[in-house]
């Protein structure tokens, strides 16, 4: 089977898209959101995409922030999250509700685990491309599949793979390219896939006059 992986679209339903189209042109046949759905744009779009597209999904941490009520204040001019909030309906909350903090899937005789952050903290976990990985060498996975970051890569440490798909919709890599991963079961191959999103970042910067330190992301992907 061919799993394909997206994370992290914050808003940027154009993104999205792209990132769907993609999996699906590749031979996605099933697909997986890891979080993060909103945030920074205020657009809860991606939300009722995600619930038509009866896509699988984990919460992020602006997802559980908004459900929680517990919105950090002090940065909300960054987040957004008021605004999305009041952009939202009730069927998208309930929605957002049914979404687990993880997925643990047996494949093959292999443990695959899908977090939002990381293994050890599913929402607020942070696993960059320089992380020591040691502390997490004790959890009971093979492949460890993780958003959160932005920032797409892959690590082998004592026969576990670690994995960070990137961000769709607001990539923090110095690429450009918004990324999601394409994950054949039977193979174990990892496939990372660029996508360009700079249509839809120009119309999110023509929409909204988002945060500077996240304008400046958008503006990165503009080709």
């Amino acid at each position: 089977m061919l799993i394909g992986l997206l994370s992290d679209a914050h808003g940027n339903i154009g993104a999205f898209d792209l990132g769907i189209k993609t999996l699906r042109e590749a031979g996605a046949e099933r697909i997986i959101f890891l979080g993060d759905a909103i945030g920074y744009i205020p657009d809860p779009s991606v939300v009722s995409k995600l619930r038509r597209e009866g896509i699988d999904c984990l919460l992020g941490n602006h997802e559980a922030y908004l459900l929680a009520g517990d919105m950090p204040i002090e940065k909300d001019d960054v987040y957004r999250l008021n605004e999305t909030r009041l952009k939202m309906d009730v069927e998208m909350f309930q929605f957002m509700r049914t979404w687990p903090d993880k997925i643990n899937l047996k494949i093959n005789d292999l443990f695959c685990c899908f977090v939002h952050g990381s293994p050890i903290d599913p929402l607020f976990g942070y696993v960059y491309p320089d992380t020591p990985l040691e502390p997490m060498l004790g959890f009971d996975a093979d492949l460890i599949f993780m958003g959160a970051t932005h920032r797409p890569f892959l690590r082998k440490i004592e026969n576990k793979k670690f994995i960070n798909i990137g961000s769709i919709g607001l990539p923090r890599d110095s690429s450009g390219f918004g990324s999601v991963v394409l994950f054949d079961t039977l193979t174990q191959d990892v496939q990372f896939l660029q996508v360009d999103i700079s249509n839809s970042s120009r119309k999110v910067l023509d929409l909204y006059e988002l945060h500077p330190s996240v304008a400046k992301y958008l503006y990165n992907t503009i080709k």
